[in-house]
């Protein structure tokens, strides 16, 4: 019988698992997730860093099957998954998750969308100080 959870943001969760696991197990994974299979996923090098941070957008573990025989398959010994509701807040949470963690298997480290960088608009007001300043 399964649990109804009144998470906000994660429904399940599996942290730092060996590859072995997913390899043995998972269709009890798949069965025990449900119809939600959407969430992040963190692939871990032999040293426990991430390696890879990615989205399944439509079945988290057929991506994270499919990590078995693509371009990381010998390059990650672990894995964490964590199932969202939300296909917008999961994609929030990559961006934020690679540019945190730059993991060397990531090619890109993905785009805060609508968001200003503080950076930019810290120059622009200082500019506009000196400017001031200068008259």
């Amino acid at each position: 019988m399964k649990r109804r959870v009144k998470a906000r943001l994660v429904i399940y969760y599996l942290e730092k698992r060996g590859r072995e696991l997913l390899e043995k197990y998972w269709r009890d994974i798949d069965e025990t997730i449900g119809r939600t299979k959407i969430g992040v996923y963190a692939l871990y090098a032999k040293s426990g860093n991430i390696y890879y941070l990615g989205v399944a957008r439509k079945n988290i573990v057929k991506k994270l099957l499919h990590h078995l025989n693509d371009r990381h398959k010998n390059k990650w010994y672990s894995f964490s998954l964590y199932v969202c509701k939300s296909l917008k807040q999961i994609s929030a949470l990559e961006t934020l998750f690679l540019r945190l963690s730059r993991p060397k298997g990531n090619k890109i480290a993905g785009r805060f969308k609508g968001s200003i960088d503080l950076a930019n608009e810290l120059r622009r007001s200082l500019n506009e100080k000196r400017a001031l300043l200068a008259r």
